[in-house]
């Protein structure tokens, strides 16, 4: 699956803002994909296929963008792997951390927005920070139905899933 190319051009340097689901998902297949099988701090099954896709998706851009929230969920949701892969995991994780682009958004600012009750605080930080910044990658429909409606560029991969 390609981005679309006016798409592509405008985000390819910029980056791409990866929702911590798909994060989680992106990182544990990348430092083993047999444990995406194990993975239970995703809401539904990844493929080698989906897996790969995703890839696919993110390595369009030359920077995956993210948030101090995001990076807290993901820690949080890849301590739910199982508890012999947590020191190397987090090994690993620190090491992508350091190729991160880190854009933060104030915790005080994100709770005064309208839509913080409904989203909490990692994906109000995206709606905050990808704003003609950032293409986003969400699997969440709420998420990407509010950032669509915003004119905010936003893919939702569950649709990607469905049609590949």
């Amino acid at each position: 699956m390609n981005i679309d190319s006016e798409l592509l051009s405008r985000y390819k340097t910029r980056g791409i803002l990866v929702d911590s689901s798909l994060l989680v998902v992106y990182l544990v297949g990348s430092y083993d994909r047999g444990q995406l099988i194990n993975c239970r701090a995703i809401k539904s099954s990844f493929t080698n296929a989906e897996f790969d896709l995703l890839a696919r998706i993110i390595a369009q851009f030359d920077t995956i963008i993210t948030t101090p929230h995001v990076l807290t969920e993901v820690s949080n949701l890849a301590g739910r792997l199982p508890e012999r892969l947590h020191v190397a995991f987090r090994k690993f994780f620190a090491l992508v951390i350091n190729r991160l682009g880190e854009r933060n958004a104030a915790a005080i600012e994100l709770a005064a927005t309208p839509h913080f009750t409904k989203f909490g605080i990692a994906d109000t930080a995206i709606s905050l920070v990808a704003p003609g910044q950032y293409f986003v990658l969400t699997e969440e429909a709420a998420l990407y139905s509010y950032l669509s409606a915003k004119g905010i560029d936003v893919m939702n991969f569950s649709h990607v899933r469905l049609a590949a």
